[in-house]
């Protein structure tokens, strides 16, 4: 299996490249300072809103935070044990276009179990999505 990402150095690495302090960043994003020291600390792991608050407020796609600095395909094929993978509260998220940096689509495989849900609310994002669900 693929080693998992650094989502908390990740977001700390790309405040940092905008020049923005923490508190700067969690307003940009509608979340508190706390949470995102939380996070980029490695001491909380976001959930699927979270992780989506971010990335609109660094202006960037979601996969952003999965990149793991493979060499880009045309083709990718990321068997099931070489997946990246994280968990946030009831759920277990499975990044499956390894490989695909820098493109507009991103694919992922998301277990959910009962009751779990990704947000409060719906949420909105630039791009688009293709759900498949079982």
């Amino acid at each position: 299996m693929a080693e998992a990402p650094n989502v908390g150095a990740r977001v700390r690495e790309l405040r940092e490249e905008r020049g923005l302090s923490l508190r700067a960043l969690a307003e940009l994003c509608g979340i508190s300072p706390n949470t995102v020291s939380l996070i980029e600390r490695g001491a909380s792991s976001p959930s699927v809103d979270t992780l989506q608050n971010l990335a609109r407020g660094l202006e960037i796609p979601i996969v952003t935070f999965f990149e793991t600095g493979d060499t880009e395909a045309r083709l990718v094929l990321t068997l099931s044990y070489d997946r990246v993978q994280s968990e946030a509260p009831g759920m277990k998220i499975e990044h499956l276009g390894r490989g695909l940096a820098g493109h507009p689509f991103a694919s992922f495989l998301i277990t959910m179990e009962p009751g779990a849900s990704t947000a409060e609310s719906p949420m909105e994002h630039t791009g688009a999505e293709w759900v498949y669900c079982l």
